[in-house]
């Protein structure tokens, strides 16, 4: 018999209830989160298993899954951990594991859209993050195989960062001016 799954069933209220979203951010992670990331890494297992579950078809839970996981897990400002889907405190292989799940969802080159580039940038910083709090934790941290000697390895197309855009003043007066100038005419 399946057993029931905490994550899928916050992320299907999530569906239900959208206003949701706040309220769940400010808590812990359900457990069972793996099971969203395999979810949304399309695994046949898993999709079937969710399929039991829930009795929707695929692309009904993968959307369910993304929304969650964007609202709850991806957020802006949101911790590394909770970026990751990972207790604080988890071990380098498990956070490694949801990291590899999320970028298989994410990746630029899987699908050319800008927001999973953005949400790529948000997964590889905190990634990052975390390797670093493990690196300065001490001598018993292992290497990590995305750092060189020279550095973080950094992905171009995510390492890029976005044009700024200025805005300058609209010339309301000169507008106006010339309005009333056509206006009095001959």
């Amino acid at each position: 018999m399946i057993q029931s799954n905490q994550a899928l069933e916050s992320a299907i209220m999530l569906w239900r209830a959208p206003r949701l979203a706040r309220r769940m951010r400010s808590r812990r992670l359900p457990e069972g989160v793996i099971f969203l990331l395999q979810i949304l890494s399309r695994e046949d297992e898993t999709l079937a298993e969710a399929k039991k579950l829930t009795r929707l078809n695929e692309d009904a839970i993968v959307a369910i899954v993304e929304l969650y996981v964007l609202q709850v897990m991806l957020f802006r400002g949101a911790p590394a951990h909770r970026v990751l889907g990972v207790e604080p405190g988890a071990e380098r292989s498990q956070s490694r594991r949801h990291m590899g799940y999320l970028m298989g969802w994410l990746h630029p080159d899987k699908e050319a859209n800008t927001w999973r580039v953005a949400y790529a940038r948000r997964v590889l910083e905190a990634w990052h993050q975390i390797e670093k709090a493990a690196d300065n934790e001490g001598p018993q941290a292992t290497p990590v195989a995305t750092k060189t000697g020279r550095g973080a390895f950094l992905i171009p197309w995510i390492a890029v960062q976005p044009q700024k855009v200025t805005w300058g003043r609209f010339p309301l007066s000169g507008i106006w001016r010339s309005r009333k100038q056509l206006r009095s005419g001959p």
